[in-house]
């Protein structure tokens, strides 16, 4: 193919221009604004950008294309007051991140290279049946998945902004987590870019077959096709059986909307507890089955405690909070805390996954100048294992739904989430603090954590927010009641998602409980996909023709 010869495809630096933009695309593609279409376009541009190059050099293309990507999507940590901590912060994870998308094509060119022929990997792919490239494609994709199961594990894990999770507005889509997780999406999404750019290469390779093209996309746009509509009778199913009298839980939601210097100042205390009071009279007096607060500091104490308790008590309702808690040891914690209707200590959920520079530092022990990166003054203990609560709701309180508490950053582990759903567990129950980052993108792409993490498990996700945004995902993703939207504009963008108030929500209890084949076996589908591409990677060792691993036969089904 001559077009790989051409200065542009030869000169690296246009290649890292290219690259550039290329990152800019895909960061585009998550909210804001969250232009998800563009997503479909980035594994096969980001391959074929480094096609022609020497594996150095294809790795240094892939880290500048996931650097400036995660810079441009990760740019809201700029905006945690720490201002020290958080630009150092912002460039080492969009660093460690890159490194990932680096991974990946120098991945691809590796395994390109050991396909047969001569010449550059595209000179080598456009050589070959269209049957070799599906499986090169399909092995890509693979390849895609199994680093972000790497990256939801690695160093406590960053499971932040997959490429599946930029499709969470895609209903009919996304459906398919319930069987492979939010990894199944992000495989879709890979590999339909992967046969696009596919059949590009063989348009321009083979230009007098006219329809040579289409061979290679006709099996990933079928798969789309049927997984889009099994998506969408899953929907319908949910939105039939909802409607079959199903028992209600009413959920007060407060959203105070505390800046995070506020939390930290001890001179603010009283205000901050002031605002959250109030707001929680004014839900009290509505009648609620449980009053929630998310994560932060809002001035607790054993004076505003009792306060507090008192109202709760009254009104003869659960109260779910946030606050710090030690261990016997002394060590902090964070911790989820249930009162029940007489304010009795009855639950404390500790969070288990810990945001690095955020809640602990890592490496502290031998690098101590690291604790001058983060604000917080001591590292946190993680907790040890799930802790289910009981909210009493109905008449006289005689009913109990059963709920998964977990706590913010927690929400965008699905393999973590799918430990704390039992087969009991009514709704999943997320309280979360997001002001460090102002009012920014950080809560939209938080947020769309939860759309999978409802579906992954056949559940509802009720997220509490202090700054946004606090909605509940139903069972198969649609954000229902989120606080601050206009009447008709509940998935639009409203500023008044960031401002204090309080949100209440009716949620069916019993209704729809559906174990998902995600929640039963995990992640058998990523785990796949880490030992596909271990094994390819391991032929590509072999020598060309070893990775298409089924050439001679792809040969005779093409003759």
């Amino acid at each position: 193919m001559a077009v790989h010869r051409r200065w542009w495809l030869q000169d690296e630096r246009a290649r890292h221009l290219a690259g550039g933009l290329l990152g800019v695309v895909w960061a585009l593609a998550f909210p804001t604004p969250g232009w998800a279409g563009l997503a479909w376009v980035v594994p096969g541009l980001l391959w074929l950008v480094t096609g022609g190059l020497t594996p150095a050099a294809v790795f240094r293309v892939g880290f500048v294309v996931g650097l400036i990507h995660h810079l441009v999507a990760l740019r809201w940590l700029t905006q945690m007051p720490h201002s020290v901590g958080a630009v150092a912060g912002w460039g080492a994870l969009s660093g460690y991140c890159a490194v990932y998308a680096g991974a990946w094509v120098w991945l691809a060119d590796r395994l390109g290279r050991s396909m047969p022929g001569t010449g550059t990997v595209l000179a080598r792919i456009a050589a070959q049946s269209w049957i070799q490239r599906g499986v090169f494609w399909w092995v890509l994709a693979a390849g895609w998945v199994a680093l972000e199961m790497i990256r939801a594990r690695f160093l406590s894990g960053f499971a932040w902004n997959f490429l599946g999770a930029s499709q969470w507005r895609q209903l009919p889509l996304i459906q398919v987590a319930a069987v492979t997780g939010v990894y199944g999406v992000s495989f879709l999404v890979c590999w339909v870019s992967l046969s696009m750019v596919g059949a590009v290469v063989s348009l321009v390779s083979r230009p007098t077959d006219r329809w040579a093209w289409t061979a290679e996309t006709r099996l990933p746009l079928l798969a789309l096709l049927l997984i889009a509509g099994g998506g969408f009778w899953r929907v319908l199913a949910y939105r039939r059986e909802r409607s079959v009298a199903p028992q209600s839980l009413r959920l007060a939601l407060i959203q105070p909307s505390i800046p995070q210097t506020l939390q930290w100042d001890a001179r603010a205390d009283a205000a901050s507890f002031a605002r959250i009071r109030d707001l929680s009279a004014q839900a009290l007096a509505l009648r609620p089955d449980a009053l929630i607060w998310p994560e932060g500091s809002f001035g607790l104490d054993r004076n505003t405690w009792s306060q507090m308790t008192n109202q709760t008590v009254a009104a003869r309702v659960s109260w779910v909070f946030n606050t710090a808690t030690e261990t016997q040891t002394g060590a902090p914690q964070n911790s989820a805390v249930h009162l029940d209707l007489d304010g009795q200590w009855r639950g404390q959920y500790d969070k288990r996954r810990l945001v690095m520079f955020g809640e602990y530092v890592p490496l502290v022990r031998w690098l101590p100048w690291l604790r001058y990166l983060t604000p917080i003054g001591t590292s946190f203990a993680a907790g040890r294992e799930p802790v289910p609560f009981f909210l009493p709701f109905g008449p006289g309180r005689t009913n109990a739904a059963e709920v998964a508490p977990i706590i913010c950053f927690e929400d965008t582990f699905p393999h973590g989430v799918r430990e704390h759903v039992r087969w009991n567990t009514d709704f999943i129950l997320e309280l979360t603090n997001d002001a460090w980052f102002g009012e920014s993108s950080a809560q939209w792409q938080h947020a769309a954590n939860g759309a999978f993490r409802a579906i992954e498990n056949g559940r509802p996700l009720v997220r509490c927010a202090n700054n946004g945004l606090t909605v509940w995902f139903d069972p198969v993703g649609v954000p229902r009641e989120l606080f601050g939207a206009r009447s008709g504009e509940a998935t639009e963008l409203a500023r008044r998602v960031y401002g204090p108030g309080f949100q209440m929500i009716t949620l069916p209890v019993g209704s729809w409980r559906r174990e998902t084949y995600y929640h039963r076996r995990g992640d058998v589908f990523g785990w796949t996909c880490v030992a596909w591409t271990g094994w390819a990677w391991f032929r590509s060792r072999r020598g060309p023709g070893a990775t298409a691993g089924i050439q001679s036969r792809s040969r005779a089904i093409s003759a």
